[in-house]
């Protein structure tokens, strides 16, 4: 009996010693693996990181071409007034000869009546 329960002792002690190096494995594993999250979080870190100024950047960027398109709006509407001046420009200057020619032959009616 005393070499049944040896026997028995042996095998649990054997079946402990087992699990214990399963565990160290295991235990090794995860260590392993943790040691990779280090670089896996130092990662997500910097491209956390990058993402913030690139979003940064673009609103930077969109006030700019915010500016940008007000100032071409303004520069279409000046060039619009202008050519509406130039437009006007010309009619006057046509009116204005008109009237030049006018006054001329009515100039000389006017003298020969005299």
């Amino acid at each position: 009996m005393e070499a049944a329960r040896e026997k028995q002792a042996i095998e649990t002690i054997t079946e402990i010693k087992n699990t214990l190096e399963s565990y160290d494995q295991r235990k090794q594993l995860l260590v392993s693996e943790l040691q990779g999250y280090g670089s896996l979080v130092q990662a997500l870190t910097a491209a956390e990181q990058e993402y913030q100024n690139i979003t940064a950047d673009q609103k930077r960027i969109e006030g700019v071409l915010g500016s940008a398109k007000t100032r071409l709006e303004r520069l279409i509407e000046v060039e619009r007034r202008l050519k509406s001046k130039i437009e006007q420009l010309g009619q006057l200057s046509n009116q204005s000869k008109i009237l030049k020619d006018l006054a001329r032959l009515l100039g000389r009616k006017v003298y020969k009546r005299c």
